[in-house]
């Protein structure tokens, strides 16, 4: 089995390999709702605000989202094309799963709490592979490398290979291990989370170098030279590293990232977005009036240089200089991430809509 993301706007959560939320194309500008769609979701007693969700675009152009553990297809003029409940492989009701993948050939890609699932165009389901687990409750799409091989982490700290329908075991690095971000050359960034610390491993298990950062725990992200950010919340810090393994700086915040430059970062933490140098300067810095959804959601830079952050009930766009062009008011809080779907157009879920802004 091989599996290949799909070419087009944004096939997983982080948009590529590297989780570098940089997109070439140019995001919205007005600052406006154009579409909301109710989404489906199961009868249960909990409220949907307990249930993240997300959504990426296929390469037919159609969305694949995700709200309640149910897959659905829509285009991204708000036709329902298809929804599928996804079940664990003994038929039970999933508990979690993860931000879809987008595969080539209209295929999509989904973790569950002990299955692997992928589902064909239609809304068929083509795969139901049994993992042991529990993998990751985070909520990120799982990573695919550049020799199309799907990467899975669990819980328990185990991070998993799955190769022509065969699984192994890299090595176990801690717990609660995040998706990775992957190197040019197909080897792993890990936060590895009281086990490993911040590492860099070859899919055979092979550590090229390990990093002082013990408690790194937020998903890490690798620019275009090969640098790596990431930080950890029980320290309080995110730190940049080189290739070959060194510290090259550090930044007093936790931090997600998303790559602006060659030679700048813009860092979310929980009330606070910056630009930064590669090593970790503040350029600018723009306290956030509301707790950001920083945990869950990275932010974007698109094509032209601005800046998207989602906080708890709004959508806030920058410029290079850090000055504020919109923000978005939401009704009830953001579920998940913002997915860049289009040339203009930006998505959310809120409330269990599927929500598209310009």
């Amino acid at each position: 089995m091989t599996m290949q993301l799909a070419d087009s706007y944004w096939p997983r959560s982080g948009f590529d390999r590297g989780n570098r939320s940089h997109v070439p194309i140019p995001g919205p500008e007005k600052g406006e709702i154009v579409l909301e769609v109710t989404l489906p979701r199961l009868r249960r007693k909990k409220k949907p605000s307990r249930y993240r969700g997300g959504c990426v675009i296929s390469d037919d152009a159609t969305l694949r989202v995700i709200f309640d553990c149910i897959l659905s297809a829509i285009t991204v003029q708000g036709e329902l094309l298809w929804s599928r409940e996804l079940k664990e492989t003994d038929g039970k009701r999933c508990h979690y799963c993860s931000l879809p993948v987008a595969l080539q050939a209209g295929q999509s890609l989904v973790t569950l709490q002990h299955t692997i699932i992928i589902v064909d165009p239609q809304g068929n389901i083509l795969e139901h592979i049994r993992i042991h687990g529990p993998l990751d409750d985070s909520g990120p799409s799982p990573n695919i490398t550049y020799d199309h091989h799907l990467i899975v982490t669990c819980i328990m700290g185990e991070v998993l290979c799955l190769q022509d329908h065969h699984l192994s075991e890299i090595g176990c690095f801690g717990y609660d291990i995040l998706p990775p971000a992957i190197y040019d050359d197909d080897s792993l960034a890990i936060s590895g989370y009281y086990g490993t610390g911040f590492c860099r491993v070859r899919q055979d298990g092979q550590k090229v170098w390990t990093t002082e950062l013990h408690e790194a725990d937020l998903l890490p992200t690798i620019n275009r030279q090969q640098i790596s950010a990431v930080g950890s919340r029980n320290d309080n810090v995110s730190a940049f590293v080189s290739s070959d393994g060194v510290i090259i700086g550090k930044y007093e915040r936790a931090s997600i990232f998303a790559e602006y430059s060659a030679t700048e970062w813009i860092a979310l933490s929980h009330d606070y977005v910056a630009k930064l140098s590669i090593e970790g300067n503040e350029i600018w810095g723009y306290p956030l009036q509301v707790e950001s959804n920083w945990r869950n959601c990275q932010p974007i830079v698109d094509g032209v240089g601005h800046i998207y952050i989602s906080t708890k009930n709004s959508i806030l766009c920058l410029n290079a200089q850090g000055n504020e062009l919109f923000a978005v008011a939401l009704s009830e809080p953001l579920q998940g991430g913002l997915s860049l779907i289009a040339p203009g157009h930006l998505a959310c879920i809120s409330m269990g809509k599927l929500c598209i802004i310009r």
